[in-house]
Parts: structure tokens; C-alpha cells; sequence
């Protein structure tokens, strides 16, 4: 995959994030499957949290400096990036905490837009031919501004099968 298949592949899955939580009402945004999962309002601030928190700082170190650039990824990582896409399975991480409950939508929204922007922004710098340093991902092993981006994308591809559970509990409670 190129960057730039890469750059339109996460706008695009930012504008179906958009378009999801643009067409529900507060009541279907924070309305949760069960005690233990999450209503779409919390993927979307997980979703955001890691991006702005986590990914993003990692493209940023990663374009600021040559450090670690000859380290690999895991054998798992390996798997992930030749597929492209997380296992179709439920991931559960003892140390992830439950998301905070978003305060409105257009919090969501700002905060989407601010992750449209910081990745905008990064996108030329990435594309360039300067090397770059790699940092560590706990399970995945060491990655590059690209990778991360890419990781990200996934990251929020992945998401969209807890979403359309959550729709599908939406609809068979009939909630409005």
C-alpha cells in the first residue's frame, strides 16, 4: 500500500466514523449493549484517546528522529500489517480502561476534526524520502511514522464490527 492509498484510506474511514455517529441521536449514541461494553459514544472517545494520546505523538517522534530505525516488528505485527486489519475476533486489554462517556456530540466531532488536522498536517512529512526513527508498540514490536499511521487506521477499521453490534442492538431495542 502506498502512503497516499494509506492517507485516503483513513480519511475515509474518518468520514464513515463521521457519518455513523452524525446519524444518531444522544439516546443511541450513549446507549450500551450490557454493563460490560461500550455504547458507540465510548468507542468514539477510545477511538480518539488513542489516536490524539498515543498514535499520533508516535508518528511525530518517529518523524523527528533516525532513533531505532533498524528494529523490527513482532511476529505479530508481521501478521497485522501483511493483513492489513486486526483479527475479526473481540481484543480485550486487561490494562485499557473504560472510556469516558462523551460529554456531547460535538465533542466527538472536535475531536475527529482535530485528528482530520494533526494527520493532515503530518502527511507530507511522512511521504517524504527522510529516514525514519521507529518507536515501540507493545505487541507489535517497533514501527515507523507510516506504520503507525497505518496501525490507526486499523485501530479504527476494527472498531466498526463493535459499531454495527451496537446498531444492531439499537435496532432491536428500537432506540430512538
Amino acid at each position: 500500500m502506498t502512503n497516499k492509498e494509506l492517507f485516503n484510506s483513513f480519511h475515509n474511514t474518518l468520514k464513515t466514523w463521521n457519518q455513523i455517529f452524525a446519524g444518531y441521536s444522544w439516546t443511541q449514541l450513549t446507549a450500551k449493549p450490557g454493563p460490560e461494553e461500550w455504547s458507540t459514544g465510548e468507542v468514539c472517545m477510545h477511538l480518539s484517546n488513542e489516536a490524539i494520546r498515543f498514535n499520533i505523538p508516535q508518528i511525530s517522534i518517529c518523524l523527528a528522529e533516525a532513533s531505532n530505525h533498524d528494529k523490527p516488528k513482532s511476529a505479530e505485527g508481521e501478521k497485522l500489517f501483511a493483513a492489513n486489519s486486526f483479527p475479526d475476533k473481540k481484543i480485550k486489554f486487561p490494562t485499557a480502561g473504560k472510556p469516558p462517556m462523551p460529554e456531547s456530540l460535538e465533542e466527538i466531532k472536535e475531536r475527529f476534526q482535530e485528528i482530520k488536522g494533526q494527520c493532515s498536517n503530518l502527511e507530507p512529512q511522512i511521504n517524504s524520502d527522510l529516514l525514519q526513527g521507529k518507536t515501540r508498540h507493545p505487541g507489535l514490536g517497533w514501527l515507523n511514522a507510516s506504520e503507525w499511521y497505518q496501525f490507526m487506521d486499523m485501530h479504527f477499521r476494527h472498531h466498526f464490527r463493535q459499531e454495527s453490534r451496537i446498531k444492531a442492538y439499537l435496532l432491536s431495542k428500537d432506540i430512538h
